[in-house]
């Protein structure tokens, strides 16, 4: 039998033996590198269970490389929902909805199938609590903000360099330009100044990013809740509205999946030449003045299975009954 692959088991092992070599009172934390990661291998072989076989230091170190990656990814969507809820609400439903935003994005970025899914939820929950782990993910939004930091910092005046003036004469005379040096000095400063620009360019954009990935989980948790409704005890305005409500998120789910569709397309011709994409423009605006009215309308009454499927991952609806209710 292969001993390929490690299971969730093995992970879990592999996040205890990380956490106890972190924490190891008498080794310290202050150990280089490698040594850290033989006591790492060594804390592993003896937690992992019995009928699995001793695995290597550079097989470890991979694959808590991956774990820590994605665990901290769902960990940030997960912190993102819970900021977004009230008291009261259940765990499991904000985890739930936290693997589906994780799976939101991991499709968005190109994943597909069981790739785009969270495969770490048990070691996920083991190292949330520890106070190594939530160190790491403070270090890790810190490192978000700014990706990129100076080769140096330069220790420059706040002021403009003065010009250098010649010795005193009975004739006026007027500034002469700076020397090779101070030339030199300023460069400096204006490099030291441009990556102070791109730093905070890179904060910007960090923001931004997190502004969306918020927006968007708190527009998945109203949508969800929608669909939870169950509209046979309502009176007959309240079953209108939220029928009409179900119809909107579903049109706005159809049309923002339609423009992923067009931005993939559009992605895929990237390569082509100048010319040949002013001929494929040509070429479709001519297309569409000689497309059918009728064609036009089933493509809107009928969304592509693509589309389809991807509204099915995401969970929003399923089948309906007689009055609308959408089973999710």
């Amino acid at each position: 039998m292969s001993h390929k692959w490690m299971n969730d088991a093995e992970n879990l092992a592999l996040c205890h033996a990380w956490i106890a070599a972190s924490e190891d009172p008498i080794k310290g934390s202050g150990l280089k590198y490698n040594t850290f990661w033989q006591n790492v291998t060594e804390q592993y072989n003896e937690l992992k269970p019995k009928d699995r076989p001793e695995r290597s230091f550079r097989s470890l170190e991979s694959k808590f490389s991956q774990i820590r990656h994605d665990a901290l990814k769902f960990g940030s969507y997960y912190a993102q929902i819970v900021d977004l809820q009230s008291t009261g609400t259940n765990v499991d439903d904000t985890v739930e909805a936290a693997q589906r935003l994780y799976t939101a994005h991991a499709e968005k970025e190109g994943s597909k199938g069981k790739k785009s899914q969270f495969q770490f939820l048990e070691c996920w929950r083991y190292l949330k609590d520890c106070p190594k782990w939530q160190t790491v993910m403070g270090e890790v939004r810190v490192s978000e903000i700014v990706k990129q930091k100076p080769r140096r910092e330069l220790e420059e005046p706040d002021v403009p360099l003065p010009m250098v003036k010649k010795a005193k004469t009975t004739t006026p005379t007027l500034d002469r330009p700076i020397d090779v040096k101070a030339a030199k000095r300023l460069a400096r400063l204006e490099h030291a100044t441009k990556c102070k620009d791109d730093a905070i360019e890179v904060a910007a954009k960090a923001l931004a990013d997190a502004v969306a990935i918020r927006a968007e989980a708190q527009m998945i948790m109203a949508h969800t809740q929608v669909f939870r409704v169950d509209i046979t005890t309502l009176d007959d305005e309240c079953r209108r509205y939220f029928q009409l409500q179900r119809r909107a998120i579903l049109a706005d789910l159809e049309k923002r999946a339609k423009a992923r569709e067009e931005e993939a397309a559009a992605a895929a011709t990237s390569t082509s030449s100048e010319d040949d994409e002013v001929e494929a423009v040509v070429e479709e605006d001519d297309g569409d003045q000689d497309v059918d009215v009728g064609d036009q309308d089933s493509t809107t009454e009928a969304p592509s299975r693509a589309t389809s499927t991807s509204l099915l991952a995401l969970g929003f609806y399923g089948d309906s009954d007689s009055d609308g209710n959408i089973a999710v």
